[in-house]
């Protein structure tokens, strides 16, 4: 269930998929995920040298507040909320705009993300599966619920 994508369900290559805030579906789909505002910094830095690496593509998804994934979860299979792709800018960063995730059974709140060379490299990937936890992380949080909540995590590739 914690697939990027699925055959014929590849939102990577779908218009609009390039963007900061993924609160709201996108490509002709609408419907937006409500829950606490969650900012979620990511800073893409070379494993080797700590250097910012400019430019790289983030796909980052997450579920809602309810433990749904859009695309997958019985009651949103017709929305692609929560999902999105950034190109980095010069210092490695990404945020994107969303919502809180939920925790489900045998998880805590995360969200998961893939690195691509760029942001063509991300926006044609064919079909893929991605395996959960290879790497644990967690972010600093900071915030709160009535002002929001901050998420920042350093990513070495």
């Amino acid at each position: 269930m914690h697939r990027a994508h699925h055959s014929g369900l590849n939102v990577l290559n779908q218009t609009g998929v390039v963007r900061r805030d993924i609160r709201s579906s996108f490509a002709g789909l609408t419907g937006t995920a409500d829950g606490i505002p969650l900012a979620i910094v990511l800073n893409v830095v070379s494993a080797s040298t700590c250097e910012p690496l400019a430019s790289r593509a983030v796909y980052l998804w997450h579920c809602d507040r309810l433990g749904r994934y859009s695309l997958y979860t019985n009651g949103v299979t017709n929305q692609n909320y929560l999902r999105g792709v950034q190109e980095a800018d010069a210092s490695g960063q990404v945020t994107f705009d969303s919502i809180f995730p939920a925790c489900y059974q045998g998880r805590w709140p995360h969200f998961h993300f893939e690195v691509y060379p760029n942001l063509s490299a991300a926006t044609s990937a064919s079909d893929m599966v991605f395996s959960d936890g290879a790497s644990l992380e967690l972010a600093t949080m900071a915030g709160s619920v009535g002002a929001g909540f901050t998420a920042t995590l350093t990513v070495a590739v």
